[in-house]
């Protein structure tokens, strides 16, 4: 998923973001995602049916380190706003970053109350 130069993505409390294996978010616009302490945004593996259920079908399960990739904070002029969100089994084996998230230069982003795990 992309949000081009000049778009803003913006995701309301409670929303879920399932990723498919090597799913990425490349941000070159800004992203507004802000929850709140009790309806955070959700960034997860397909498989991790902790949050908004069983959604692609394959019962019980669970996410694991890295099931998706990551999500990638382009060089941008528009600031971007994490604010209670959970970024969870994503990461990356073939870089050096494991918690989800790459800056990349000139890149703007606010965050507060954000967590990572997997």
């Amino acid at each position: 998923i992309t949000v081009p130069d000049f778009v803003t993505l913006t995701l309301e409390p409670g929303i879920v973001m399932k990723f498919n294996a090597g799913g990425v978010l490349v941000v070159e616009g800004a992203l507004q995602a802000v929850g709140t302490e009790t309806d955070n945004i959700i960034f997860t593996s397909h498989r991790d049916d902790d949050f908004a259920g069983d959604t692609n079908g394959d019962g019980p399960s669970s996410g694991d380190r890295r099931d998706w990739n990551q999500i990638v904070f382009a060089d941008s002029d528009s600031l971007c706003v994490m604010a209670h969100c959970r970024i969870r089994y994503a990461g990356s084996q073939y870089d050096h970053w494991y918690d989800g998230t790459r800056y990349r230069t000139n890149s703007a982003l606010n965050s507060l109350c954000c967590w990572t795990s997997g």
